[in-house]
């Protein structure tokens, strides 16, 4: 199976074993599993945030997938010179893996995650508001009332706040406050924790 995937997570599994968790534009969410020693095809091999061409295998005794080439079509990493950056980068990461499975839209799912991991990589844009921005597009595209139910029902300064974040490119947002940015974030998952099925990481 080949499939333009992005890395979200690796981490180690046993002494000589990645587990790589990867969201495809094609299936969705899934795990895939890398020996240290074997040797890829491909021109670089898999870091954080990366979009790539990825070739699996089946293992031989069951369905578990294992790399096998790995092409790098887009390398973020600038997203990991600036702690908050990466840190937010790494919680937005989190999010689509607890709910990947869930997920209907493949594919709309994997562009906006490319176009949030795109502006974090950008270093210019505030990295409260492209996390702010993702929640709330993907909690209207996975059919959750938050325009009607959270947005609606802001006070005044939050929704004037909130507009030009949801409207404008985020590079153009360093006017506003990212205070401003965490207070909204902090509200929007505290609405989508008991109004919504999406689990959100703490």
């Amino acid at each position: 199976m080949e499939t333009e995937s992005i890395l979200l997570a690796k981490t180690a599994y046993g002494e000589d074993t990645q587990r790589l968790l990867f969201l495809c534009a094609r299936s969705g969410f899934f795990a895939a599993f890398k020996k240290s020693s074997k040797r890829l095809t491909g021109k670089a091999q898999p870091d954080l945030f990366d979009t790539a061409t990825v070739l699996f295998e089946d293992g031989r005794k069951n369905k578990v997938l294992f790399l096998k080439s790995y092409d790098t079509k887009v390398r973020r990493e600038k997203i990991s010179k600036q702690y908050q950056r990466f840190e937010i980068a790494c919680r937005l990461a989190r999010l689509i893996i607890k709910n990947g499975a869930y997920l209907e839209d493949a594919l709309q799912t994997f562009r906006l995650t490319e176009v949030a991991l795109d502006a974090f990589n950008n270093l210019n844009a505030p990295p409260p508001f492209i996390y702010l921005k993702f929640l709330y597009l993907l909690l209207r595209q996975e059919g959750f009332p938050v325009r009607q139910s959270w947005r609606q029902n802001l006070p005044q300064r939050n929704a004037e706040i909130l507009a030009p974040i949801l409207q404008l490119p985020t590079e153009d947002l360093y006017e506003h406050s990212i205070s401003h940015g965490q207070e909204l974030i902090l509200d929007l998952e505290k609405w989508a924790r008991s109004e919504t099925s999406l689990q959100i990481p703490s």
